[in-house]
């Protein structure tokens, strides 16, 4: 079993290669074309690059291994997710981020926590075929005395 999930992730690796490669190289070759034809290349190695981590991930979580914590910024996070879904979800759909300048850093595994939010934000997107407002919002909060909090009830 391990040697095909092996096989299967080195495939997806070898599609997305390209897929990444291409967009920068039309990039490149192109430098004067279109500013909404560059952000679609960068969108496409945004994805390839994403999709190449996902795969990574799951080979990872596979054989029994944590993630990768780093420090992370989750206005920055939230703000590429919410570009990346003005770029790719339907019109109809009105999606606003409201995130402090002073969001605190935390330690966490950005792809995983990409992923997460991008699965949420597709299934907002999903519930509502029609159109509607949908919200991105984060705050900073200490879990430490909520969880005291909590055992004292």
């Amino acid at each position: 079993m391990a040697h095909w999930r092996d096989c299967i992730a080195h495939d997806l690796n070898n599609i997305l290669t390209p897929v990444y490669g291409i967009a920068q190289l039309l990039a490149m070759q192109f430098p004067d074309i279109d500013e909404n034809i560059k952000q679609q290349l960068d969108l496409l190695k945004i994805s390839a690059q994403r999709g190449s981590e996902i795969v990574n991930q799951v080979l990872s979580f596979a054989r029994g291994e944590e993630g990768d914590l780093a420090p992370l910024a989750m206005k920055h996070l939230i703000t590429e997710i919410r570009s990346f879904a003005l770029k790719t979800f339907p019109k109809s759909l009105d999606i606003a981020a409201e995130v402090p300048n002073d969001l605190w850093m935390i330690n966490a595994d950005a792809t995983q926590l990409y992923q997460v939010l991008m699965n949420l934000l597709v299934n907002a997107r999903d519930a509502m075929p029609s159109g509607g407002q949908l919200g991105l919002s984060a705050i900073n909060l200490h879990f430490g005395s909520i969880l005291k909090n909590e055992k004292l009830k």
